[in-house]
């Protein structure tokens, strides 16, 4: 027994510009919310709130990070390769996540909550900041991976918050109830966006460059003028 499963895509089979493209199976879930008040959006309220990163923990193999990148938004567009397999889905911490995030927002505890998708931890971030118009100062560490696995691993079942910074520890109490980790990383800003690995400059610039870039993106790769509505 569980949420109801109210359609699916597979996408196995779909040909764009004339050759195959990625598999991307899709399920569509439905849910009620109880109480519509406890709605906890995706994007950052204001300036100085506190991010958290939720996990189930670390992994114990780089390698296995290695390898698992090479499936990454980043390594397909950044670096034009593709190789290894795609992270694992442990269904049983995707579960872990999923209530330890419907707890926290009865409990009040969070402003915003954001999957660690596609383009992993920094892409997460900054397009928590982007709907404000805020930025973001986060510390990461590195675990002897490659800065560009830190940066945008796309490792499932993680989650990025913002909170109020009081709200930290209740956050890391309840996540532990769920056998998952609560990791401060950083803070929301005025408009800078900024992110460092072991204490160096990783990432630096105004997070309204960042998403004029990811604004113009889909334009971009189209190569195509917007419409102009009339």
């Amino acid at each position: 027994r569980g949420p109801p499963i109210a359609g699916v895509n597979s996408s196995f089979f779909n040909e764009p510009l004339g050759g195959a493209g990625d598999p991307r199976p899709v399920l569509a879930v439905a849910g009620i919310l109880e109480d519509a008040a406890r709605a906890v959006g995706s994007h950052a309220t204001a300036a100085g709130r506190a991010i958290v990163l939720l996990t189930p923990g670390q992994k114990a193999h780089n390698r296995e990070e290695q390898i698992e990148f090479g499936s990454s938004e980043y390594a397909v567009h950044v670096l034009g390769e593709l190789w290894g397999e795609p992270p694992l889905l442990n269904l049983s911490d995707e579960k872990a996540l999923q209530d330890a995030l419907q707890a926290l927002a009865a409990q009040r505890l969070m402003d915003a909550a954001r999957d660690v998708a596609e383009g992993g931890i920094a892409v997460a971030a900054a397009k928590m900041c982007f709907p404000l118009g805020l930025g973001a100062e986060l510390n990461l560490i590195s675990a002897g991976l490659a800065a560009e696995c830190v940066l945008f691993a796309e490792d499932a079942s993680r989650a990025l918050l913002s909170c109020a910074p009081e709200k930290v520890e209740a956050i890391e109490e309840t996540a532990l109830k769920y056998g998952l980790n609560a990791q401060p990383i950083g803070v929301t800003t005025g408009g800078r966006f900024a992110i460092r690995i072991d204490g160096e400059l990783a990432i630096d610039g105004e997070a309204s460059a960042f998403k004029k870039s990811w604004w113009q993106a889909l334009e971009q790769a189209l190569q195509t003028e917007p419409e102009i509505a009339q």
